[in-house]
């Protein structure tokens, strides 16, 4: 069983914990109602350290990731991330997950822990593919392992540094 680097701050935090994808993760602190009712009127924050790590490079990485994400992936501004779905070539859903622009040929896509896999298979199967450098690993070093959702989540986010 693999553990991120939050683990004894969610078992400090009384989270029920749970097997996911390998890896030991936080279910729930309160009940549902409660923490969406908090997470709809302050914030939360989402431990992404178990999610997969997909790194694209190179002039077609754009164009890849814009044939298989749900957004608009050239058209992202470097630096910004975007909540997508990655899809089939019939328009059925292989996982969700966020896309990166860190760079005018650099992305990362961070997709579920369980289809991590899958996603790259799909991936690497494109034609394009030939001419976009494709790398995948577990979120590590100086990534951050927090995803802030909510309606004051700038304030977490900026208070975190």
């Amino acid at each position: 069983m693999r553990h991120t680097p939050l683990i004894e701050t969610h078992r400090a935090l009384g989270a029920r914990m749970a097997s996911f994808a390998g890896w030991e993760m936080p279910v729930q602190y309160a009940s549902i109602l409660e923490e969406a009712s908090s997470v709809r009127t302050n914030a939360g924050l989402f431990d992404v350290s178990h999610m997969g790590r997909l790194e694209l490079t190179g002039r077609a990485a754009a164009d890849l990731l814009d044939t298989v994400l749900s957004v608009n992936v050239p058209k992202m501004r470097q630096g910004r991330a975007r909540y997508n779905v990655v899809c089939t070539e019939e328009g059925g859903i292989i996982d969700d997950g966020i896309v990166y622009r860190r760079g005018d040929q650099k992305f990362l896509l961070i997709p579920n822990a369980a289809n991590t896999g899958e996603v790259l298979d799909w991936l690497a199967g494109r034609s394009i593919c030939g001419r976009a450098t494709l790398g995948s690993g577990a979120l590590s070093g100086g990534a951050r392992p927090l995803r802030a959702i909510g309606q004051h989540h700038l304030a977490l986010w900026y208070l975190r540094g």
